[in-house]
């Protein structure tokens, strides 16, 4: 309890940190207040928290040390959610892709045999990238260039390959050797246990509960608990060990260079370009946000993020659509940035308690944001074959193939040729042909 004696000293506190606040965030001139700020922040911090379960699952398939990718995704989630929000003023959060980080350890490592070091330097170099061409104002010109239906067919393809690593994290979907894929049963607790905690995510989603995918993992991890397919780990909260800075600095440049690691560096240059500019589009025509949106310095940020998860061995990072629950909640400003980071910070002292969560807990939540991400295919023009089949090509190969390259490639070899024999030439921005004949390249000689 405060005594009198020491209540002006804490008004007086209180007072200077709300000139500090008003100073750097200009809360008043956004129209909020460090209490919405604060409330819209742990909305966004909720809603995306599930990254701390998924991520490291998904890269520990890679052979990445999943207790190190606990502590470095929470850490390189705070520092990049720190400096958008520092930086841009606006609730914008960043975390590890998801889709990426599946393309990454599938797609990039196992598939090319890679160490998981060499793909966290694809990752750096792709990120170092990206902050240039935002710096140089090329990357805003890029994301224009390729037609938004493409950009819808990419986000829709990586949806729906987080979907099939869900189902297979889930035991839903399992190898057969006639089939290529079948059926798991539900007679394995496993199996048994992630359904029910789809169909619980689902429920929660439809009902629209804010955090249904957190709470949907938090809950089939309870589940697991209770049918016998997880223990629960002692202690739950800790301070960090040496353990928990394995992924650190381990990213290597060896081998990286080549047709092949350039397609995989520009596959992570349009994935995470496209993603960051559309949900950023969305979040600036739900908020009323005071003025245009900072292009240059949201893009060298999200940019030098990815490159920091490549140095930290977490894959590339990117804003979060997720952040619209802190929009929703009023956030208006980067002070929801800076507590969804401090709450990412003090995150890393319960990375024991993320080794509770097998992956039938975090099948739930993959299978639920790809469901979301696949949203975009609602919005293709299928009226129009010369726009919608490339599009529809791009999110079937993703998954199909396992790689955001190949569908990638498919989707910008379909666009050009289509519009060619059309007649539409002209319609066609001259990256595209570039980009395409690059994939084409790279698809004969691989």
């Amino acid at each position: 309890m405060v005594s009198e004696g020491d209540k002006p000293n804490v008004a007086r506190f209180s007072e200077r940190l709300g000139d500090v606040l008003e100073r750097v965030f200009r809360l008043t001139d956004n129209g909020s207040s460090p209490r919405v700020e604060i409330l819209a922040g742990l909305a966004t911090f909720w809603s995306m928290a599930y990254i701390i379960f998924a991520n490291p699952l998904i890269l520990a398939a890679a052979g990445v040390p999943f207790t190190g990718a606990v502590v470095a995704t929470c850490l390189a989630s705070a520092l990049a959610t720190a400096a958008m929000g520092l930086a841009t003023n606006r609730p914008l959060a960043l975390a590890p892709a998801m889709g990426i980080n599946a393309f990454l350890a599938f797609g990039v490592i196992l598939a090319l045999a890679l160490p998981w070091q060499a793909g966290m330097g694809l990752v750096l170099i792709h990120g170092l990238l990206l902050a240039l061409l935002a710096r140089t104002g090329h990357a805003r010109t890029i994301a224009g260039a390729v037609p938004v239906h493409l950009r819808r067919g990419v986000a829709a393809g990586i949806g729906l390959l987080i979907v099939l690593v869900g189902l297979q994290q889930a035991g839903l979907v399992i190898p057969d050797p006639t089939t290529l894929v079948t059926f798991g049963t539900l007679r394995d607790p496993r199996v048994f246990v992630a359904t029910a905690g789809i169909l619980f995510t689902a429920v929660l989603l439809a009902r629209r509960v804010r955090g249904a995918i957190l709470a949907g993992v938090l809950a089939t991890a309870v589940l697991s608990v209770l049918v016998g397919v997880q223990d629960l780990p002692r202690p739950v909260a800790r301070f960090p060990g040496p353990e928990t800075v394995a992924t650190f600095g381990g990213v290597s440049l060896g081998g990286l260079l080549g047709l092949g690691a350039g397609v995989v560096i520009a596959t992570l240059v349009l994935a995470d370009l496209f993603d960051t500019v559309g949900t950023v589009e969305a979040l600036e025509s739900q908020g009323a946000f005071r003025g245009s949106p900072p292009w240059e310095r949201i893009l060298m940020i999200d940019g030098l993020a990815s490159a920091l998860g490549g140095l930290l061995g977490v894959s590339a990072l990117t804003t979060y659509a997720e952040s619209q629950a802190g929009v929703a909640a009023g956030g208006r400003t980067g002070l929801t940035a800076v507590v969804v980071a401090s709450l990412f910070l003090l995150a890393v002292f319960f990375t024991p308690f993320v080794g509770l969560i097998p992956g039938a807990a975090v099948a739930p939540a993959l299978v639920v944001v790809g469901y979301l991400m696949a949203g975009g295919l609602r919005e293709i023009p299928f009226g129009s074959s010369d726009e919608a089949f490339p599009a529809f090509l791009t999110a079937v190969a993703i998954p199909l193939t396992f790689s955001v390259a190949r569908g990638l490639g498919y989707g910008f070899l379909a666009h050009a040729v289509m519009k060619l024999s059309g007649g539409k030439r002209g319609e066609v921005h001259p990256l595209v042909y570039g980009l395409a004949a690059l994939f084409l390249l790279s698809f004969l000689i691989g």
